[in-house]
């Protein structure tokens, strides 16, 4: 849930944005410390740029009111599009 939140906010994020292609985006997932998936409360995005490469986007996820949002800034530009495990 976190990872897929994660990206649908950060294409949200960049909708109006035609530098980027927001079909092109995918997000780190929870951890997973000795096989148990644990809550994240950040991700790093990758966001594939119309002319090519891939910004990472760092999505902190925040509690408003009764349910959580996400805060979204640019990490790194052209960081590449293969995330960390």
């Amino acid at each position: 849930m976190t990872q897929r939140f994660a990206r649908e906010a950060t294409e949200s994020h960049l909708a109006n944005d035609p530098a980027y292609e927001t079909g092109g985006v995918h997000c780190t997932g929870n951890p997973r410390e000795w096989f148990v998936e644990q809550q994240a409360s950040v991700a790093i995005c990758a966001a594939r740029r119309t002319d090519g490469g891939c910004d990472w986007y760092r999505v902190e996820f925040v509690p408003v009111r009764s349910r959580v949002g996400a805060r979204i800034r640019l990490e790194s530009r052209d960081a590449g599009c293969i995330l960390p495990p």
